[in-house]
């Protein structure tokens, strides 16, 4: 079953407060959206980028080397998913892709042993996410008005990992409906059946939110590499 990879890359700096895209900020000595290409290159058969036009894509992608399609997202993460599932319609529908991941370009350090447990745990079940368990406990308001503990609450993470004709069927349904999600995970499971496991998701697999974000990537950026990380932490 082939693995397509999509990394989304069609946000902008404004909530890091940044001039540019924040997925084409430098740490490490490389954009932080080549760190993410690079690991989700090497355990799929293809690659698709969805980037925004005005931003150096072209650019980046050929000073990585990496075999790449670079298509133009839209103006909200589900339309760029949409974009690139309509990019890749075609193959999906031949057989030819069986297997989707899609990756925020923001998560520069997604793991190759991450990456292979979600693909082998989608294969089994048709879907998976990383998650974290969230550890600061939360409350909602009873009728009473006193707090209830809401209990077993998980923080997803990407990259999220479905059967290709699924998640197309998926996605051409919330077209019709003008409905998005807020995730790929959403959006699987409002119009499909499709079981998605939770895989332990990795603190390491961070999202670059805000300029708090910058000084954790900076340090994680000096231990990576594709294949893993040259030192534990």
């Amino acid at each position: 079953m082939r693995v397509a990879g999509v990394v989304l890359a069609g946000g902008s700096g404004s909530r890091i407060d940044a001039d540019v895209n924040k997925v084409y900020m430098m740490v490490g000595g490389r954009a932080v959206l080549a760190f993410s290409l690079l690991s989700i290159s090497l355990q799929v058969d293809e690659l698709v980028l969805v980037a925004r036009r005005e931003d150096p894509a072209h650019e980046l992608v050929g000073g990585l080397g990496l075999p790449v399609a670079i298509v133009e997202g839209g103006a909200t993460r589900h339309k760029s998913e949409v974009s690139a599932l309509r990019y890749l319609a075609p193959a999906i529908e031949r057989g030819d892709i069986g297997i989707v991941a899609i990756h925020d370009g923001a998560r520069p350090f997604v793991t190759q042993e991450l990456l292979s447990s979600l693909i082998d745990e989608a294969r089994r079940t048709g879907g998976a996410i990383p998650a974290l368990p969230v550890e600061t406990p939360l409350l909602q308001p009873r009728l009473d008005g006193s707090m209830a503990p809401v209990l077993d609450v998980w923080r997803a993470q990407t990259p999220q990992v479905f059967w290709a004709g699924a998640l197309l069927n998926a996605y051409l349904a919330s077209e019709e409906e003008g409905w998005e999600g807020f995730d790929t995970a959403e959006t699987v499971a409002r119009y499909t059946n499709t079981t998605v496991g939770i895989v332990a998701g990795d603190p390491r697999n961070l999202k670059i939110t805000n300029r708090d974000d910058l000084a954790e990537v900076e340090t994680l950026a000096s231990l990576w590499t594709p294949q893993g990380w040259t030192t534990s932490r």
